[in-house]
């Protein structure tokens, strides 16, 4: 039996039928190849641009200390983001042992009432607090969680419960729902969930303590206020009464005796004047402090106060130097006012400047108003401390190491006048080697 071989025709149409086969192979490969270069691209696409997204709103909710604004941008992140139809902030009772609903978008009745014991077993919301660890429950309807019942009277098909955790410890949880259709929780997707979660226990833990410590601030003022009032009174009559006996209206008085009333009414007269401290601080803050405005000559202020310190600072062996510019402008000014200003700023720079120093004065029109200048030689501010020096109460290291008497309201009181006038104060220093303060004030009503 011989062998047969195909014809030349038929082994054409067999390698026409394998280079087609190889090539229709060959194109479903780098179709799928380029569909799955596509895909991988995109998914990296969207994942970068909801990393951004994430990045930037997480920057409110770091630096933001309003609670309803950290709140406000975690809503919006969420929706956009998150792609979540309800948004929902638990917060630990710590006394109650319980999650409490705090906040809501989408579902505020129901959350509002929202209470459930942290060591449920049974609870979503308890579980991802407890193991600090986020829950991705695809369906609600089928899951174990007895807390799936809340959610239920929200429609809410899945649900992500993101522990918020601060410094290792967990303050609450988050959750975000999702009604109109079953959600898929991919590994980048939870990855965006955990950033955004940890900026919004940062933001949050940040903005509950600033709240905290500005309810204090206000009580804090109302103590002082209540403090200052209740105070004049019998200060009034330690004064009047040391007045009365020292002068000899009750009786005769010796020279020893009179040298005690005289220190009794001195200390007196510090009380009020710390009293009046405190009150002109309280006003300003609660925008009551008046001002009576009217043209004035401010070189004319600033040398009658110099004169009322030339007595003390000729005791240290202070000079001071006062050299304004000529036909200087008149500013619209409460006199009272600017002459406090400038005479704790004088005052400050005579206490604080050893004898044999110098203080020179400079008053200059300058960008549409009058700068005031006082420099001097004296023991200068630490860098770390000049942030700090027209807040209420604080004193520089150096000015309390001098033991000189100050209650830390001056600098305070004298901002806050400045700031009323519509003008700015500040200061300049290196330690020891003296400091430059300065306030700046418009030429005109402001």
């Amino acid at each position: 039996m011989g062998l047969a071989y195909p014809g030349r025709k038929e082994v054409s149409k067999t390698v026409q039928v394998t280079l087609l086969i190889v090539s229709v192979t060959a194109s479903v490969v780098l179709a799928a190849l380029l569909l799955r270069s596509e895909r991988r691209r995109r998914n990296t696409l969207v994942r970068e641009i909801r990393e951004i997204a994430i990045h930037e709103i997480t920057g409110t909710l770091t630096r933001s200390g309003d609670v309803e604004e950290v709140l406000k941008g975690l809503f919006t992140q969420a929706t956009s983001t998150l792609e979540a139809d309800v948004t929902l902030v638990a917060l630990i009772d710590e006394d109650a042992g319980e999650l409490v609903g705090f906040a809501s978008q989408g579902a505020t009745e129901v959350w509002a009432d929202f209470r459930m014991p942290l060591g449920n077993p049974t609870s979503a919301a308890a579980s991802a607090v407890r193991l600090k660890q986020i829950l991705a429950v695809v369906d609600l309807a089928s899951s174990r969680f007895r807390d799936g019942s809340v959610m239920g009277k929200m429609k809410m098909r899945g649900a992500v419960f993101a522990p918020l955790i601060v410094d290792a410890k967990a303050t609450g949880v988050l959750i975000f729902g999702f009604r109109s259709k079953t959600p898929t929780f991919s590994t980048d997707y939870l990855d965006l969930v955990r950033v955004l979660t940890a900026e919004s226990a940062l933001g949050l833990d940040r903005s509950r303590h600033v709240e905290d410590l500005q309810s204090l601030d206000k009580q804090k003022d109302e103590f002082i206020t209540m403090v200052s009032h209740e105070l004049r009174n019998p200060l009034t009559t330690i004064k009047g009464f040391a007045d009365l006996v020292r002068r000899g209206r009750v009786g005769p008085v010796n020279e020893a005796q009179s040298n005690y009333l005289q220190i009794v009414t001195h200390s007196a007269d510090r009380m009020f004047s710390l009293v009046d401290d405190l009150m002109t601080v309280s006003r300003a803050e609660g925008g009551l402090l008046s001002m009576s405005r009217r043209s004035a000559d401010l070189v004319v202020l600033i040398e009658q106060t110099i004169l009322a310190n030339s007595v003390s600072a000729t005791e240290r062996g202070v000079e001071i130097v006062l050299d304004p510019e000529p036909s200087l402008p008149h500013p619209e000014i409460d006199r009272k006012r600017i002459e406090q200003v400038f005479s704790n700023l004088l005052g400050n720079a005579v206490k604080f400047t050893p004898s044999g120093g110098r203080i020179d004065v400079r008053c200059s029109y300058e960008s549409g108003g009058l700068l005031t200048e006082v420099c001097d030689t004296g023991v200068g501010i630490p860098d770390k401390e000049q942030d700090r020096l027209f807040e209420k109460f604080f004193r520089a290291s150096t000015a309390t190491d001098s033991a000189t008497p100050g209650t830390g309201l001056g600098l305070a009181i004298s901002k806050a006048i400045v700031e009323l006038h519509g003008g700015h104060i500040g200061a300049e220093s290196n330690e020891g080697e003296g400091s430059r303060f300065h306030f700046w004030l418009p030429v005109g009503a402001s």
